[in-house]
């Protein structure tokens, strides 16, 4: 660069072509070199992702188009089939209780059309074996290949529930076979003489 007064008169050498080649050469690879490591970190926070996915207890469901897309392990587990891949296909209706089927569709439409924010609800499933499995449902809705798609847990509270109704039978044998006795029967707490109980 030649200062000569107000003029600033800048000359430069060109690059010749094999600098240029070697530099095109030098881009590329570093160019490779970045797409090797975006994807070898895509596939490792894939692979991440079907862990915590599969391994989740957690049954997970996506649905779309009222198809069944993805399910992991712990929803074949649930519905009972040999594997997940069986779920996917199907539509959500085959899995659920007659009685339950108008409820889960118009929450799903609502959740998918309005993405409104609902609370968990009780819904009884359909086994392959048809044994009916009794679940907390939670769900969301996410996009999935562009589209939006319901994203359902469950929580499996079918034992909880079986105990709950085992504890109201008791209960209710209990209650009879003292009401139907002709003794007086009664419950007080000690030593503060409450009664608690009168037949």
């Amino acid at each position: 660069i030649e200062s000569t007064g107000k003029t600033r008169v800048v000359s430069m050498m060109k690059p010749s072509y094999e600098e240029l080649e070697q530099r095109v050469r030098e881009l590329e690879r570093a160019q490779t070199e970045r797409k090797k490591n975006t994807q070898t970190a895509l596939g490792e926070s894939e692979e991440l992702y079907r862990n915590l996915i599969d391994f989740s207890p957690l049954p997970f469901l996506v649905t779309q188009g009222e198809k069944i897309v993805f399910a992991n392990a712990a929803a074949a587990k649930l519905f009972g089939t040999g594997h997940q891949d069986e779920l996917v296909g199907s539509s959500p209706q085959n899995w659920i209780h007659p009685d339950f089927v108008d409820q889960a569709y118009q929450r799903r439409r609502r959740i998918i059309d309005t993405e409104e924010s609902v609370e968990p609800v009780e819904l009884i499933l359909l086994r392959q074996d048809k044994k009916e499995a009794v679940v907390l449902a939670n769900a969301t809705r996410i996009i999935h290949n562009g589209s939006p798609a319901l994203l359902s847990v469950f929580h499996d509270i079918t034992a909880r529930k079986r105990a709950e109704e085992a504890l109201r039978e008791s209960e209710k044998k209990y209650r009879d076979l003292i009401e139907g006795l002709n003794d007086t029967i009664y419950r007080m707490t000690i030593p503060d003489g409450i009664y608690e109980y009168f037949s």
